[in-house]
């Protein structure tokens, strides 16, 4: 018997029995599957995951079990399937996808951002200072830069921002202090919640993607992608005046002259809240060109790839509900590249 418990996403894709199970399930793996996550219900993400790979893959159904050279072939299609981006370069994703991360927070903020990441470099446009304990990072570049936290957390980090966080994060809480404009995906941990602090405004992730707006000598908001998001207003002493809770295609805006916390609907949903990722990201044997350039329009980050090599190269699959990172490996898995977040921005090899 398989020693299943130390499995990770990487490790069910390559199993033809979880294969199997995924494309013709029948009773007795049924039984011993359901068994199996109730036994280990910490696995249960990580074989939803792996599931929604192989589904979003779109495999064509079987009438019966597979035989050696289908599961050659589905390996080939996971390994080999290139995925297309409109307009932009092609991306290649990897079995090994940090599957954890359920929320995606946009934060625009206008204070300044500081932001800490243990793989960012300097670069002469930007600048990174490092303490014992913190790292403060100022994007002074024309384009977004792409950085990873300790946590697993991806940001994106807006020009003329700052973002100030600690080299490793508290036990109990993961802070983060902005200025300006960034957008965050943030590794799901409910026991350890994601707190942005811009001035009087805090913004509490309940499990969600938002966007935080607080630029300098200007109103601050707060607008909603998908799930929910708690808002404060706080005076000089950290004591709470007002606060809201907003969901998806909502939106709080705080004004500097009354200090009141401000809830509206969005009139056009927002191109990541997931009604619209779900159309935006499912892609039919779309070049990977194409599949980049959406991602890039999106997500406001450059993504480097060999446009040449990649120029023939399509996928198919559905990544309206995945994160960035996530849809970045998903697709070099698709073209059997490599992919790497550092110096600001992603690089497909």
């Amino acid at each position: 018997m398989k020693n299943y418990e130390n499995f990770g996403v990487e490790d069910f894709l390559a199993d033809e029995s979880f294969i199997d199970w995924v494309k013709l399930p029948n009773d007795e793996q049924d039984q011993f599957w359901a068994e199996f996550m109730a036994s280990h219900p910490a696995k249960q993400e990580e074989i939803d995951r792996a599931k929604t790979i192989l589904l979003s893959l779109q495999l064509q159904p079987a009438t019966a079990p597979l035989s050696a050279n289908e599961k050659l072939a589905i390996h080939t299609h996971i390994h080999s399937r290139t995925i297309d981006i409109q307009e932009k370069p092609a991306v290649r994703l990897y079995a090994q996808t940090w599957f954890k991360v359920a929320a995606v927070l946009l934060v625009v903020l206008a204070s300044s951002i500081w932001i800490y990441n243990a793989q960012l470099k300097h670069s002469t446009a930007d600048t990174a200072s490092v303490s014992s304990n913190f790292i403060d990072y100022v994007n002074n570049d024309k384009i977004a830069k792409l950085i990873k936290l300790e946590d697993g957390s991806m940001v994106v980090l807006s020009p003329n921002s700052k973002l100030h966080y600690p080299k490793k994060f508290d036990d109990t809480i993961r802070r983060v202090e902005l200025e300006g404009e960034a957008f965050f995906e943030v590794q799901k941990n409910p026991n350890q919640p994601f707190v942005v602090y811009s001035d009087n405004m805090v913004t509490k992730v309940l499990g969600t993607s938002f966007t935080v707006s607080a630029f300098l000598g200007q109103k601050k908001s707060v607008v909603v992608n998908t799930g929910r998001v708690q808002v404060l207003n706080q005076d000089q002493e950290q004591r709470t005046i007002s606060e809201e809770v907003i969901t998806a295609n909502q939106q709080v805006i705080l004004t500097k002259k009354d200090g009141e916390l401000n809830k509206q609907t969005l009139a056009v949903p927002l191109v990541l809240s997931l009604e619209v990722a779900l159309r935006t990201f499912k892609f039919d044997n779309a070049p990977v060109g194409e599949i980049v350039a959406k991602l890039e329009e999106a997500y406001h980050v450059k993504i480097n790839y060999n446009q040449e090599k990649y120029a023939k190269a399509t996928v198919t699959a559905s990544l309206g509900q995945l994160s960035l990172e996530e849809k970045i490996k998903m697709i070099c898995k698709a073209i059997d590249a490599d992919c790497n977040f550092n110096e600001g921005q992603i690089t497909i090899n």
